[in-house]
């Protein structure tokens, strides 16, 4: 192997590990979380509650256990809607329906359990607050009747940008917060989609809006 080979095989080896190191924490802006604490009528925090969150549209569940502080977290969940469920022995369960999570948003979501028998069960109806209180991240979600009912010239689902308050898309190249279009990138299931790489301007691949 010559030596010019063996450098290009230990560099593409080198660069495959980043993309697989990075690959994970590059998702994780795409997804929300939904925590809080668990009390009782009381105001004292409760251990051991199995705390259930699943998406309404899709079926899928994340399970956890309030800590010694009573607190609980379902990370790296996907934006829509979810289901929030909280069982402990000697308590009611409580339901809490719609909890609508954003794009990189942290919904708090504390919860207080009345004394009774488990296979009661106390439901709370409306959505959580939308103001993130937990962290400073912003994030906005193109619903899906914006995408099946307006008019998109060339069919470029990247247009949509503009439906972002603060940001546009000109050409193929995208501004968020005044930001200046070389600073941005885009991701597309969690990968680079930016011409180039990292803060290089333009979008290399438009999926298709169907």
């Amino acid at each position: 192997m010559s030596k010019r080979a063996y450098c290009l095989r230990i560099f593409l080896s080198v660069f495959l590990w980043l993309v697989a190191l990075a690959g994970p924490s590059l998702a994780q802006g795409a997804r929300g979380s939904i925590g809080g604490t668990i009390t009782d009528t009381s105001g004292s925090v409760l251990v051991g509650v199995k705390v259930t969150v699943a998406n309404t549209e899709t079926g899928s569940a994340f399970e956890a256990v309030t800590d010694q502080q009573g607190a609980y977290l379902a990370p790296q969940l996907l934006p829509g809607f979810y289901r929030v469920r909280a069982e402990l022995t000697g308590f009611k369960q409580t339901l809490v329906e719609r909890v609508q999570v954003n794009i990189d948003q942290a919904v708090a979501l504390d919860l207080r359990l009345e004394v009774g028998q488990v296979t009661e069960s106390v439901t709370v109806e409306g959505e959580a607050p939308q103001l993130n209180t937990e962290t400073g991240s912003v994030g906005h979600v193109v619903q899906n009747r914006q995408i099946n009912d307006l008019p998109l010239n060339g069919r470029n689902a990247f247009d949509l940008v503009n439906l972002t308050p603060a940001s546009f898309r000109i050409g193929g190249a995208v501004s968020v917060a005044g930001g200046r279009t070389m600073t941005a990138s885009a991701l597309l299931d969690g990968a680079f989609n930016s011409r180039g790489g990292l803060g290089q301007e333009g979008i290399e691949i438009s999926p298709p809006i169907d």
